[in-house]
């Protein structure tokens, strides 16, 4: 079995971002996770615009997700989210989102200092019946592409 690849992107934490203990609030970092699922579609092509889109014939909502946090992070450090996305079933696929500091000196280093990890599933559907729909050809696509 090949080794899984993964999809690293970068985010700088921002003030509003933060809570009054002036650490990253807990809701943000799925929103840092999600931002980073966007940026690795974009980056097999895939347009996000178009993706997300009402207008589709499907849609792929998030149907869980959790998160488990090691250290805080404050406003104005760098992040590196590192994602590698598997697929689950004929229509649905999981996320795994693992986030450092993305100053550190080596991805060993990285390895053995998660800030914290997370994990989002979701589930291909019909946008006008709401039933489940195999995976897209692009999806599918992009989960191969970064799962070994």
């Amino acid at each position: 079995m090949s080794e899984a690849k993964e999809f690293k992107h970068v985010h700088v934490v921002r003030f509003h971002e933060t809570d009054a203990a002036g650490v990253v609030y807990f809701a943000n970092l799925l929103t840092f996770c999600h931002e980073a699922y966007e940026a690795a579609l974009a980056a097999v092509g895939i347009d996000v615009a178009l993706f997300f889109s009402r207008d589709r014939n499907v849609a792929v909502p998030v149907i869980h997700a959790e998160a488990d946090f090691y250290r805080p992070v404050r406003c104005g450090e760098a992040i590196a989210i590192h994602l590698i996305p598997k697929q689950l079933t004929a229509h649905s696929f999981e996320i795994h989102y693992a986030i450092f500091r993305a100053d550190a000196s080596s991805q060993a280093e990285q390895r053995g200092k998660a800030i914290a990890r997370a994990l989002t599933r979701h589930v291909c559907i019909d946008a006008q019946t709401r039933q489940r729909h195999d995976l897209t050809k692009p999806l599918t696509e992009w989960i191969a592409s970064l799962s070994g």
